[in-house]
This record gives C-alpha cells, sequence and structure tokens, in this order.
C-alpha cells in the first residue's frame, strides 16, 4: 500500500465558516471597566436552529442578547447571525462561555472567548485639534497579561477612545513601532465599543493585531498612531459642508517581558509555538493490497505556524 501526504496548515480566519458549526466574533477582546462590546454568532445551515444560543452563566460577565439576522456567504449559504452585548465591571481575564443550540436535534456549540477587563488608569489622556477645537481622548495597546515566550504568537489591540460628542468614528489602520517584536498589520475591527470615563461617554474603536517577541528581554510595541475617519463640518459662507476627513491620535508604547523558550525541546523542534491540533483524514476507506491512499494532514490551531515546515 502506497501512501500520499498532503500537508495543510490552517490559521484560525474569520473567513471560513463551515456548514452547521457556529462561529463566535467579538468587536474588541480587551475592554475597561464597563466598556460593552458586540459579539456575533454565525450558523451556516439551509435550516433555522430551534433557538437563538444561549451562554452558561458567568458572575463576572454581562451578556445581553441583541437580535437576529440572515445573510448569504460568499458562496451563496444561508448564515443565520446572533448578536450579543458583554460587559464587565471586573478587572482581569475572563471567559465568555460557549454558547450552545439545537439544530435538527443536534447541539451546537461555539468556542469560549477570552477577554481581558482594564482598569481606567491603563489609559493614556492625549489632545487633538478637530476642526476649530480641542479635543481630549484616551488610548492604549492591550496584550494578554501573562508570561511572554520568545517567539510566541498573542493577541494585540490598539484602542482609542473618542468622546461621544465627536460623532461616529470610522477607524482605518493603527501604525506602530516595534522593538523586538513583530506583528501584522493592526486593522481596525468593524464595530464600535462604549463606555463612560472618567470624562464622560466615549465611543472605544479598535485595532487588531497578532504579534510575536523575537528575542527575550524587555520589548516595546509602539508608540504610534491610529488613523480614524470623521466627519467634520465647515462653514464656507452661507454652507456648512462635512467631509469624512482622517485624523491621527497617538497611542503610547506598550514595553513588557519575554522570556526564552524552556529547554529539553526535541532535536526536530523547528519553532512552532501555541496551541495546535492534527487531524489526519484519508480520501478513503475502502482499498486492496497494493492500492495508493491519500492521507490528508490538517494543522490548524493559534501560533506562529508559518515556522512549521511540511
Amino acid at each position: 500500500m502506497r501512501i500520499l501526504l498532503t500537508f495543510l496548515a490552517l490559521l484560525a480566519s474569520p473567513t471560513l465558516l463551515a456548514q452547521g458549526t457556529v462561529r463566535a466574533t467579538i468587536d474588541s477582546a480587551f475592554l475597561v471597566k464597563g466598556e460593552t462590546t458586540r459579539l456575533t454568532l454565525e450558523i451556516q445551515t439551509p435550516d433555522r436552529p430551534r433557538s437563538a444560543p444561549v451562554a452558561a452563566a458567568n458572575p463576572d460577565i454581562i451578556i445581553k442578547f441583541n437580535g437576529e439576522g440572515t445573510r448569504l456567504s460568499q458562496n451563496r449559504q444561508r448564515v443565520f447571525a446572533y448578536t450579543y452585548t458583554v460587559q464587565s465591571f471586573k478587572e482581569g481575564t475572563h471567559e465568555i462561555p460557549s454558547f450552545t443550540t439545537t439544530l435538527k436535534g443536534r447541539e451546537l456549540r461555539s468556542t469560549p472567548i477570552p477577554i481581558r477587563v482594564a482598569d481606567f488608569g491603563d489609559l493614556t489622556y492625549h489632545s487633538i485639534t478637530i476642526g476649530q477645537s480641542e479635543v481630549k481622548f484616551y488610548s492604549a495597546i492591550f496584550i494578554p497579561e501573562k508570561q511572554h515566550y520568545e517567539r510566541e504568537s498573542f493577541p494585540a489591540e490598539v484602542k482609542v477612545y473618542l468622546p461621544e460628542k465627536v460623532g461616529r468614528p470610522n477607524g482605518v489602520v493603527a501604525e506602530l513601532e516595534h522593538d523586538g517584536v513583530v506583528a501584522w498589520r493592526f486593522e481596525a475591527t468593524p464595530g464600535m465599543t462604549r463606555v463612560a470615563l472618567p470624562t464622560g461617554n466615549h465611543i472605544g474603536s479598535a485595532f487588531r493585531s497578532t504579534a510575536s517577541s523575537i528575542r527575550s528581554g524587555e520589548v516595546q510595541l509602539g508608540p504610534g498612531r491610529a488613523q480614524i475617519v470623521l466627519s467634520v463640518r465647515t462653514s464656507q459662507g452661507p454652507f456648512t459642508i462635512t467631509n469624512n476627513t482622517p485624523f491621527y491620535f497617538d497611542v503610547p508604547a506598550r514595553k513588557f517581558s519575554t522570556l526564552p523558550l524552556p529547554g529539553g525541546a526535541p532535536p526536530t523542534f523547528k519553532g512552532a509555538v501555541g496551541n495546535f491540533t492534527v487531524r489526519a483524514t484519508a480520501d478513503t476507506d475502502e482499498l486492496e493490497e497494493g492500492d495508493p491512499i491519500a492521507v490528508r494532514l490538517a494543522v490548524s490551531g493559534r501560533g506562529n505556524l508559518d515556522s512549521l515546515p511540511a
């Protein structure tokens, strides 16, 4: 019997949604106390689930159901979407429990989502001129509060909080300096967050990326700037004109320490660090002696899969 191996590495991707599975996404996984963010659950199926997905209770997290809708996926399949508001007033790292629902007698379950809730003191206060007014705003870089290791991938978010009176912000991208860290482009997430800060009600814009330390010791993300488009009204004679104008908001640096990887790695270790799952499938389960068989190995998970050789 000849075995043909096909190797496939899969990163967690928001564009992939398997039939009959629940995908959970959150606009921002790094919050300050009392901040609200949107959580979305999507199920691709031609049949409506029996009810909206429900999560187990967590005393540290407040989850409120907002509503549901449908859309068509890129492959023209029906997708049911359920939105929720998530909020917490307790500092620390928490886990949004799995959501469950029933489809044709089969239980569907989402993956739990970790969130970190910080204190207002983690934010830095800045000012910027918008139109003819000076506007005060807050910003920060958030990463998981844990021990970081060299070459270990981790999520990172840039957050910018603008006063509600400024209007609806449309985030574009955040550009940061790096020292001992590599990171993908910090792209704006589609939604907004809301929070009452010491100076009033604010709207938060999140810019998300994945980062990894390339050396041990003290490393740094930032400083940098986040680009946000705002609608600005200007007077031209008797007329008032509204223009969508890009502004650049300062983001402070975030320093943290990284340890070298623990010793004792096997000789075949190539530097992949993270949580991975390996799944093997064959193209047939019936064959005779001498028949070739193709085996497909799929590695999925979160981490620096790009350093994992075939």
